[in-house]
């Protein structure tokens, strides 16, 4: 229920207003409820706080990439992968950006780095079938 979590994360943020998992949990589930702004607005403050935060780069790259904003999707993805090269998840999502702006051949060699870093091939089959 959206609603009953909406209130008590607002709950937790007022006693404690930089808590991290209610920060985060405003902001994804303002991303669930396609409000990208809110969520955009909510990942940015953290990040700005917390810059070397993987999953808030990655939370919010997925914000920028409903966005269709690729490019900035692509400067947090590869901001989190100077922290973690080992996410298969990231080189999933740089694989679609990467798909998306017509780079054909990183989104390949990235959907390849994503699968040996055991992201499941059948989700991503489609999507190197694009890369040709």
């Amino acid at each position: 229920d959206y609603v009953a979590a909406r209130i008590d994360y607002k709950k937790i943020l007022s006693l404690d207003e930089n808590h991290y998992n209610a920060q985060l949990g405003l902001a994804t589930l303002a991303q669930s409820e396609k409000k990208f702004k809110e969520a955009n607005e909510i990942l940015t403050r953290m990040i700005n706080e917390c810059p070397k935060d993987e999953l808030l780069l990655l939370a919010r790259a997925n914000v920028f990439f409903e966005l269709e904003q690729w490019e900035m999707a692509l400067l947090d993805v590869e901001a989190a992968e100077a922290l973690n090269a080992e996410s298969a998840e990231l080189f999933a999502l740089k694989g679609e950006l990467y798909l998306n702006t017509g780079k054909k051949h990183l989104a390949k060699t990235s959907f390849e780095r994503a699968i040996l870093l055991g992201f499941p091939q059948v989700e991503l089959s489609d999507l190197l079938k694009q890369c040709k």
